[in-house]
Order: C-alpha cells, then structure tokens, then sequence
C-alpha cells in the first residue's frame, strides 16, 4: 500500500539517559532508511500512515511480551489519540501468522475530545507487540476499518 505520508513521532523522556538506556531507530520512507536516531530504550515510537482512505496509528508496546498485557494497558498505549476506550466486539485475526485481537468500541477523540468510534488491533510480529488504530468521529474508523485490515494483511517478519 503507497503511503501518502508515514512520520514517526518519538515522544522523549524529559530525563537524560546514559548511553547504555539508549537505543537507535531507523525512520523509512517508501523502503529506504531516511534517518536514525538514538532515544531512551523506554521511548514511545508511534507511526502514523496517511492515505485518502485511512489514517492508521501504529505503536510498538515494548512493556508488553503478549497480546493479553498489551490489551490490559491499551489505554495508556492509545491515549495520545483516544481517551475511555470501551470494546463493544472483539474477533481473532491473523496478522503476520500469529493471533491478535481486533476490538472494536467507541471512545473520546484525545485532541477535540468529542465521542470517536474506534478499532484498534494487537498483533506481534515476532517477539515484539503492536497496537493499529483507526478512530475519528461519527463513522470514521467503520469506514477506515476495511483499508486498516488490508493494510494488516500485509505485514511482514523482517
């Protein structure tokens, strides 16, 4: 799926860390390494993936080893983009041949604070664990839903 545009936000610890609580990430755009960047090991790394159809947020959970202890603390995960995430239907899904969960609810929209609907999926690729999220107001994450899990179904180990 071509992005329109795809940025990755570090949210940064206001402490300073040693050397040795750091770690590198690498920012891409369409495949290519654009940038690196060294960041405190307990940084929060989200990707926003932008077309005409979806905003897609994605997070990794690195405080969480399975899909479970991702969904316990969901909402602190997705709270930069939605507040009092309820799930009104959870279904299995399949992403990258492991078994995450997609849950799909109503919330509080973070920055206008209006009601939002909301699907969010937690997946692993590997060892590590990932929330998506679609949300906005009205409609918007149904209709974002169909393009998220297209979009899921592409996902790769390295």
């Amino acid at each position: 799926m071509k992005t329109c545009l795809c940025s990755v936000v570090v949210l940064l610890s206001t402490a300073v860390a040693s050397a040795a609580d750091m770690k590198t990430v690498t920012i891409s755009n369409d495949g290519s390494a654009v940038m690196t960047i060294r960041v405190p090991q307990n940084a929060k790394l989200v990707t926003i993936i932008e077309t005409k159809d979806l905003v897609l947020n994605l997070w990794i959970v690195p405080t969480a080893k399975t899909v479970p202890e991702a969904i316990a603390g969901l909402d602190e995960v997705i709270k930069s983009e939605v507040l009092k995430f309820t799930a009104y239907r959870a279904e299995t899904i399949t992403v990258a041949g492991t078994e995450g969960k997609h849950l799909m609810g109503t919330g509080i929209d973070a920055d206008d604070e209006v009601p939002a609907t909301v699907d969010v999926v937690v997946f692993m690729v590997g060892k590590t664990v990932l929330v998506a999220c679609v949300h906005g107001e009205g409609d918007t994450a149904l209709r974002q839903r169909q393009p998220m899990l297209n979009a899921l179904k592409t996902v790769k180990a390295p």
